[in-house]
């Protein structure tokens, strides 16, 4: 009998299907529709196009919750992207100026 792997997720999972959106580039003028699939503190499960190319690092937009992190690609899988979250930034509130796209892009994307 072999014993279970370990989970290597520093927090609980929370399974989830939520509108999200993928940013970087300068201004954050590149983005991707995203949905968040699993959800911790320390990170997250992304469904997005498997032809849509990421780069190491980028901000995710959680458009629920009104908050982007700051991410770091940990895996890629076909549709399925894990990533590791670097900081939030709050996008109810002001934010500091490099930030005001995404804050903008948020509040194109947010209910009502």
């Amino acid at each position: 009998m072999t014993a279970p792997i370990a989970d290597a997720r520093s927090g609980v999972r929370r399974r989830t299907l939520l509108r999200g959106r993928i940013c970087w580039g300068p201004q954050y003028a590149i983005t991707c529709d995203c949905a968040i699939r699993d959800l911790s503190e320390s990170g997250a499960q992304l469904r997005l196009p498997s032809s849509q190319a990421l780069p190491p690092t980028f901000a995710v937009i959680h458009i629920l919750e009104g908050a982007a992190f700051e991410a770091e690609l940990a895996w890629r899988r076909g549709d399925l992207a894990g990533v590791k979250f670097l900081q939030r930034h709050d996008l109810k509130e002001a934010v500091p100026r490099d930030l005001l796209p995404l804050r903008n892009i948020w509040l194109a994307l947010a209910p009502a």
